[in-house]
């Protein structure tokens, strides 16, 4: 698997991603117990640490607001973090900010069975044991490989309109 044959490579690049770095330990720990299959474990440290990474985001762009709300860290993958990211990528920023609302903060029904992984279902102990996957692990990994791309390109933009007023 490319994704873990290059996994040095890949956290070098969250190591080096400003808005990103300091969760760096949990996701490392997480991509360990990941390669070695401890699936559970990489999950209930990688899900809770990407929603920290976008709330993070959010409230450096909007230092007014907590940025509690799923719904506005999601819109803001579309508005403020990608904002120029359809010009350059084929990362489709719109897509994307849908599938993190409506799957990675998917919400869950209390009297029924919740046999998916999401960050409500994690975080509220309401999923079955076998939920606990490899690809839902992988999907964890690969969602915030995307949030890592699209923060590195609006660290990038951000860094070329400070030039201009210099």
């Amino acid at each position: 698997m490319k994704f873990i044959d290059e996994k040095e490579s890949w956290l070098n690049e969250i190591q080096t991603n400003e808005k990103i770095s300091k969760h760096f330990s949990f996701i490392e720990k997480a991509l360990n117990y990941h390669t070695g299959g401890d699936y559970d474990a990489s999950i209930h440290i990688l899900y809770p640490r990407i929603e920290a990474i976008l709330r993070d985001d959010f409230i450096r762009a909007n230092p007014e607001k907590e940025g509690r709300r799923q719904d506005a860290l999601s819109e803001h993958l579309q508005t403020n973090i990608t904002n120029h990211t359809h010009n350059i990528s084929r990362l489709f920023p719109e897509k994307f900010s849908q599938y993190i609302l409506t799957n990675f903060f998917k919400d869950f029904d209390v009297r029924g069975e919740n046999s998916f992984i999401s960050r409500n279902t994690i975080s509220h102990g309401f999923v079955d044991s076998t939920a606990f996957t490899r690809k839902s692990s992988l999907i964890g990994f690969l969602i915030l490989d995307q949030i890592q791309k699209y923060t590195k390109i609006s660290t990038n933009f951000e860094m070329k309109d400070v030039q201009k007023f210099l």
